[in-house]
């Protein structure tokens, strides 16, 4: 019997391997770190088009070792490929040494170079431990950076650090992530953090700054950064804050956010700055040393001159920004908002259009309602307001003004805090006035990721291509003021989803017709 057949060429899943979509950072396979020090990068010559490649915690590891032993990679680029876990393993800072910088010496190590992190997450990050701190003059993943530090997010982090005698100065720089920047730090995150300080047994404090991000920066620009968890100091010195300890002159600081509870040794020779978000600044009156659209939420306990925001102002200017955790037992001075005004005129400041929710609790020997003003003109305060609950701490040179609960969780408190001005950034969602620190909403993302079909093979490799583009584009931890940009991003996979085409259905050539159906079995 003679028989034509027609073959047609379908997909067979047994000969073809499914093309996965390409996860986007942060999702992706997770290094388990083992202690070891690789011997090189994963790629790349660290231009800007090609930058070093890090990609195993074995990598960054060498990264650190790099650098201890003297290379900055001043100018260099890196990127981080996959999320790295240090698996709880002692941790040496990316630049470990830092205090000879501070006197004017050369015997210091500093990552001059700029790292991406791509969204990607660094986690389990262990410097020192309760029984045995490292003893340093700096703490954090790393220790001292010139270049830009950006998309990088840390979870877990526990530092036990005991800070330098140095020349007889005490010397302790400490952040999560940092802990003295002069270059930028943009979009990074640090949740999950455990920090605890002390300081040796003898020195005067020249630099001991702490911050649950950066202990002490320097940089031009800290711009959508968060840190969640707590810190505990022992000293009683210095300036201690939830993301930054203390900010230098003409440095800003924009939309970012710390949640972070706060517990410091109460000492009232000591003199430390402790505050929700920044102990204090070193701006010198600068109109540049700026703190704009930022928030506290955690309790604040001890220190001497305490606040919910900051500790004392030191000529920070602090714009769109409010406080909402508690305040209590310091030793000097506290406040909802900031601890204490400069004594000097040169380090004087402002607070404008802020608001703090918190109550100052107990004694202590200076209580203020929002802010230390005992004379006329220091610090300007403008547009201010605070919980009536502190009605009883308000000063009579004091000028916020007391506002109750439900006044302040109405729509028309977030029009009173813009003060006539949209751009100041004030809206208001689900009874409270925000300012634009706060997490974007990242749903619509979540949304389109799981539209993605299971089965890309069936589409054309340049479609494929379109959709790896616009999900490798996301990224993570963006704040609600860039909520835009975070919906452009699905609307960008959700487009280019629609945008799949399938690959054409090939028929093949028809098979001779021989009167032989002995082949038969090879197609049936």
């Amino acid at each position: 019997m003679k028989r034509k057949i027609l073959v047609f060429l379908l997909a067979l899943c047994l000969a073809a391997a499914l093309v996965p979509v390409t996860a986007f950072a942060g999702g992706g396979y997770t290094n388990i770190w083992d202690g070891s020090i690789a011997s090189a990068f994963a790629g790349g010559t660290g231009t800007a088009k090609n930058p070093y490649q890090i990609a195993t915690g074995a990598q960054l590891a060498y990264l650190a070792s790099s650098v201890n032993s003297g290379e900055t990679y001043a100018g260099k680029n890196f990127v981080l490929t996959a999320d790295i876990n240090l698996n709880g393993l002692p941790w040496t800072p990316i630049a470990n040494t830092f205090s000879d910088a501070l006197f004017g010496g050369s015997d210091y190590r500093i990552f001059a170079g700029n790292l991406d992190g791509q969204g990607y997450t660094v986690s389990n990050v262990v410097i020192g431990s309760k029984s045995a701190p490292l003893e340093s003059d700096v703490f954090g993943l790393f220790g001292a950076t010139e270049g830009k530090i950006s998309n990088l997010h840390l979870n877990t982090v526990s530092i036990h650090g005991k800070a330098k005698n140095v020349s007889g100065y005490v010397i302790g720089l400490s952040g999560g992530l940092i802990g003295s920047a002069s270059g930028n730090v943009e979009n990074c995150h640090v949740s999950g953090l455990t920090m605890t300080m002390k300081a040796p047994d003898s020195g005067s404090a020249a630099a001991y700054w702490i911050g649950g991000l950066v202990g002490a920066s320097d940089a031009d620009q800290i711009d959508e950064c968060s840190v969640s968890g707590m810190i505990r100091e022992e000293w009683g010195k210095g300036s201690i804050g939830g993301l930054i300890g203390e900010l230098g002159k003409t440095s800003k600081i924009t939309y970012s956010r710390a949640d972070v509870v706060l517990n410091v040794k109460a000492d009232p020779t000591g003199g430390a700055d402790v505050g929700g978000f920044i102990g204090k600044g070193n701006g010198k009156s600068s109109p540049e040393t700026v703190i704009r659209n930022c928030y506290a939420t955690g309790t604040v306990t001890g220190g001497a001159y305490t606040g919910g925001f900051a500790g004392g102002i030191w000529g920070l200017n602090i714009i769109n920004c409010y406080a909402t955790g508690n305040v209590s037992k310091a030793a000097a001075s506290m406040a909802s908002f900031v601890g204490t005004d400069a004594s000097d005129t040169s380090y004087y400041g402002s607070i404008i259009n802020c608001y703090a929710t918190g109550t100052v609790i107990g004694p202590a020997p200076s209580r203020y309602a929002f802010f230390q003003q005992d004379a006329a003109k220091r610090s300007e305060v403008k547009n201010c307001y605070f919980s009536d609950v502190n009605s009883s701490s308000k000063k009579p040179y004091e000028s916020a003004f007391a506002k109750t609960p439900d006044e302040m969780k109405t729509d028309s408190f977030a029009d009173v805090l813009n003060a006539g001005d949209k751009s100041n950034g004030w809206f208001f969602v689900n009874g409270k006035a925000l300012g634009g620190a706060e997490p974007a909403d990242y749903s619509a993302i979540e949304k389109a990721l799981k539209s993605v079909p299971s089965d890309l093979t069936v589409y054309t490799d340049e479609s494929v291509a379109a959709l790896n583009k616009a999900i490798d584009g996301v990224i993570q931890g963006k704040a609600a003021v860039n909520q835009a940009a975070v919906d452009a991003m699905a609307k960008a996979i959700e487009d280019a989803i629609v945008a799949l085409e399938k690959k054409p259905v090939t028929m093949a050539a028809q098979l001779p017709q021989t009167g032989d159906d002995s082949n038969l079995a090879l197609w049936t």
